[in-house]
């Protein structure tokens, strides 16, 4: 019998499909391999960057950054 974790919020192995973005300032066409797993607040926070909201972070880590790479 199998049991099913609901809650778990490891970022490892967790995968995002950005799509669009050429006009935002996005790099596109890329695929970003994180040896070392990152907060995905960091992906968020590059979006909101990316729609013209100067952010530093996002939720329960107001200073995390963006996603190194992610913008161009």
């Amino acid at each position: 019998m199998r049991r099913l974790v609901l809650g778990n919020h490891s970022p490892r192995d967790m995968q995002y499909l950005v799509v669009g973005g050429k006009n935002l300032g996005v790099n596109v066409g890329q695929y970003i391999n994180n040896t070392t797993a990152q907060s995905s607040n960091k992906l968020l926070t590059s979006v909101m960057n990316a729609l013209g909201h100067a952010a530093t972070g996002i939720g329960i880590e107001p200073s995390c950054g963006p996603l190194p790479g992610f913008l161009a």
